[in-house]
C-alpha cells in the first residue's frame, strides 16, 4: 500500500455527536493515494479514509486490464474507470474502420466514483487494434487495446 496522508481538522461536532464539513476540497495538485482524515472534537473522534485519483484533463482515468480467458465465455477484459462525479458510465469498441464492433456496455460509479466494466471479446473479432470509447454525461475518454 502507499503512503497515507494524514489530515488533522479541528470543529465541533453537533449535538448528537455527528461531525459535518462541507467547504472541503482537494487541491489540484493533491498527491494521489489513500488520504485519511481524523477528526476530534472533546471526547469525540472519527476517522474516514479515501482515494485521491488525479484525472487527466478529461475527467475520466481509465484503466485496461489484461485479457484473460473464462471458460465457455472466451477472450475478455476488465475496464476500470474512475470518473468524477457519479452518473452512468458507457463503453463502446470501434474497429479501425470506426465500425462499433460490440454492443454498448455501462457501470455506475461507486461512492467512490470507481466502477468497472467486463467486455467479453466477440469471437468472430480479427486480431488488431481497436478503440475503446467510455463516456460520462460530460466528457469522454479514448483508449486502445490489441487483440491478438
Amino acid at each position: 500500500m502507499g503512503t497515507i496522508i494524514n489530515l488533522l481538522i479541528y470543529f465541533d461536532s453537533t449535538e448528537g455527536g455527528a461531525f459535518t464539513i462541507d467547504n472541503l476540497k482537494i487541491p489540484s495538485n493533491a498527491v494521489n493515494g489513500k488520504w485519511k482524515i481524523d477528526v476530534i472534537s472533546g471526547s469525540n473522534s472519527d476517522t474516514v479514509e479515501f482515494e485521491v485519483n488525479a484525472a487527466d484533463e478529461k475527467g475520466i482515468i481509465v484503466n485496461i486490464g489484461e485479457i484473460t480467458k473464462i471458460p465457455g465465455f472466451g477472450n475478455s477484459v476488465s475496464i476500470g474507470i474512475i470518473a468524477q462525479q457519479k452518473t452512468t458510465i458507457s463503453m463502446e469498441v470501434f474497429d479501425s474502420n470506426n465500425n462499433q464492433v460490440s454492443q454498448t456496455l455501462s457501470c455506475t460509479p461507486t461512492s467512490e466514483f470507481k466502477c468497472q466494466i467486463l467486455w467479453t471479446i466477440p469471437k468472430e473479432i480479427n486480431p488488431g487494434t481497436y478503440k475503446i470509447k467510455i463516456s460520462d454525461s460530460i466528457n469522454s475518454v479514448e483508449k486502445t487495446i490489441n487483440v491478438d
